[in-house]
Order: C-alpha cells, then structure tokens, then sequence
C-alpha cells in the first residue's frame, strides 16, 4: 500500500457525542507552545535539582546514588540522553529519574511473573500564569522509547504541564526479558502493571492535577484498558492515531488471527513476526524516508534514524508471535467496552496505515465527550512531524483548541 501525494494539512473533525472539534480555529488558554521561539525552549530555566542531572549521549554519566522515593528501586538512576533531543526546543532535564519495579505482586498489578524494571522520568513545567496547568501522563508506542518524546515534552512543559512518561517494559531500557531485539508479552495485562507501578511512584503521585492522559499508538490501548478498568483517574485524555484495531479486517483479519492461534497452538509464542526486510531490524534503518509509514517530515525521519545509529539498545526490532496474538485478544476486549465519560481527543492521519482508522472513527463517534480530528497528510507518528507546518501544526492547533475548549 502506498501512502497519498502529501496534501495542503488541514484537519477535519469529526464529532462523537460531545462538542465539534475545530483544529483549524485553535484559540489557546493564554500562550501556547507557538509562543515562545525554538531557542527559548533549549535551555529552559531549571531549578537546581533539575539542573544536576543534565545529560549528554556523548557522556552518559554512571548512574548516581540518590536518596530511595517511594515506589522507586535502589541504586543507580537510569540516563536520559538529551543529546538525542531533535534540534530546536528540549526540555529541561528530568527533575526526577528512577527505575521502578513492575509485576511480581507489585501494588495494584494486573498479572502475574517476575518483576520487571521500568525506567521512568518527570519533567517540570515552566510557569504559567504563576502555577502549573496540570500533569501529562505520556504513553508511548510500541518499540518507543523517553528520547523520542523530548521536543513533546518540552513544547507540553512550556505549555505549563509537568510531564511524567516511561518506557514499557521490553523497550527503550527497561528490562528486556525476551532478549535485546524481540517484543514480546504473554498477555497485555503485563502492560497494567507498569502503568500501576507509574502511577505508584511517590513523585507522580504528588504531581498537581489536572491529569492528561497523551497516548500514541499502542499507548492509546494501553491507557484505555487502565481508565476502563479504573486503574488510571484522568481528567481528559488525547490519543495520537491509537491502536483500537489491526490495519486489517474481513478475510485478512481473519486469516491474521488464525495464524496468529495456529502458531501459538503449535508452541510458537517467541517466534518473531518480521515486519523489516532489512538487516538492521528496526524500521527506520531499513526503510527509506519515501514511502515510510510514520512521517511525512524528511527531517524528523532523518533524525529517528540519527538516534537509532546513537543509541541502537534504545531501539526494539519485530513482535512474537505471541504479543500479536495477545493484541487480537485485548483488541476483542477493548471493542465491547464503552468509553469513559472525560474529555476525549483523538486524531488520525488520512495516511494511516499501521493502526485501524474505522476503529478509532467507530470508539470516537460513540464516546460521551469525544472529538476525532483527521489530519490532511499525516501518517502514522503524528508527533513525529514537524510542529511548525502542515500536518504537525494541525495537531498542535487541534490540541491547544481541546485544551481550551475543556478548561485545561
């Protein structure tokens, strides 16, 4: 499948049960990420805690000791490698790092195993009008990972957020218990359990509300079973291109998922499903920037590629056979649930082609309080365009209008 001539950006939306979203007439609550100049977000002003832990991918310090917080385990604090950051706006450094431990009968977790460590981080939010505008809950993708998200983080801290995200376990530096390149779960429950040890950790727990759920992909149907499931409490949530469906339906959907049993039948759970021709096992390595599924921005593309040169055990390669088929079975969950009754947004590309667009179209136009805008000329990684034009502008205008629209 090939992706449509790019196209002027402009967003329609759609309306579910609540109010119409309007992505082009953004009219943000004070200043917005727009605002302040790309050089005015690189070096932010920092507490000095803040400041301490500043990091560079040329340098990685060796972990320091710190003090134990709560929910946290002992030991080194795990780096962020802000060097990584794309050029222009970066956050200020994480004001708080640490691995936590998720699973193994940890509080409020939903399956059983061993337990695993996550790495996670909390980045503060710049002044707005004296206080902070609440927390964003970042929820990445598959085979994402902190990185990725810095110029997201830095345009939602200079919104007024603070900011605390994570990487899943088996990506990014979390434990990897399926070995270095293959992405695997038992069941998406596992998933649950890192969103409860997230949610345990002492510093996010004291963080100022109120809280926004920002997930991407399968971040989108890891954060709607947690609100579903009353494990996660936000005030409103938005969903980049979230994964509520595989790409494929009818005939082909239903031969994936028999494949997908018949393997599983046949004792094949670790076996990778390879979804790269190339060598290197990470996408944006083996894919040319033409014809890519995920930005129609040659420089964030070119820059996804510069990280995973840097920094290659930040990158995951393909799924087992296993976590596909523990997908189709929390995809068959997720469908017969209804929505939460919160402020929703929700946007899709019209060159989606990784998640299905009817099944975030269908959960949109039936949520109490949800929005659907479709972005002219984005692709799967809407985040991963460029915020000053077309399609990644889009997006920003259309989140800044539901945060305004919502009185966030």
């Amino acid at each position: 499948m090939s992706d449509p001539a790019p196209a002027p950006a402009k967003s329609a939306p759609e309306t579910g049960a609540g109010p119409e979203a309007d992505a082009e007439a953004a009219a943000p609550r004070g200043p917005g990420p727009d605002d302040a100049p790309d050089d005015a977000l690189a070096a932010p002003a920092q507490p000095p805690e803040a400041a301490a832990l500043s990091l560079s991918a040329a340098a990685p310090p060796r972990g320091q000791l710190v003090p134990v917080e709560d929910g946290a385990l002992p030991g080194p604090t795990p780096p962020v490698y802000a060097a990584l950051a794309f050029t222009g706006p970066r956050p200020a450094a994480p004001l708080h790092r640490a691995w936590l431990r998720s699973g193994g009968g940890a509080a409020g977790g939903a399956a059983d195993g061993p337990p695993r460590r996550l790495r996670a981080a909390i980045w503060p939010a710049q002044v707005w009008e004296g206080k902070p505008r609440g927390t964003i809950l970042l929820f990445p993708g598959r085979t994402e990972y902190i990185e990725k998200y810095l110029r997201v983080i830095a345009r939602f801290t200079a919104m007024g957020f603070w900011v605390a995200t994570l990487d899943w376990r088996g990506q990014g530096l979390s434990t990897r218990s399926h070995g270095p390149r293959l992405g695997h779960v038992d069941s998406f429950d596992e998933f649950q359990d890192d969103v409860a040890a997230l949610l345990a950790w002492a510093p996010v727990q004291d963080l100022p509300g109120p809280r926004i759920l920002v997930a991407h992909s399968m971040g989108g149907a890891i954060g709607l079973r947690a609100m579903l499931d009353g494990r996660l409490s936000v005030e409103g949530a938005i969903f980049s291109a979230p994964f509520w469906g595989m790409p494929v339906d009818g005939a082909a959907g239903f031969f994936a998922r028999g494949f997908a049993l018949g393997a599983m039948a046949l004792g094949l759970a670790h076996r990778e499903v390879s979804m790269s021709d190339g060598p290197n096992g990470t996408y944006v390595l083996d894919n040319d920037f033409e014809g890519n599924a995920f930005t129609e921005d040659p420089e964030h593309y070119a820059w996804m590629r510069r990280q995973a040169e840097a920094r290659p055990e930040l990158t995951l390669g393909a799924p087992s056979v296993g976590f596909i088929s523990a997908a189709f079975d929390e995809l068959r969950e997720l469908r017969g649930r209804p929505s939460p009754d919160i402020p929703m947004l929700a946007f899709v590309g019209s060159g989606e082609r990784v998640v299905s667009a009817d099944a975030i179209r269908s959960r949109m136009r039936a949520a109490p309080r949800g929005r659907l805008a479709r972005i002219e000329g984005a692709r799967h990684e809407g985040f991963m365009e460029s915020p000053a034009r077309g399609p990644g502008a889009a997006i920003w205008r259309a989140i800044a209008r539901f945060l305004h629209d919502e009185g966030f």
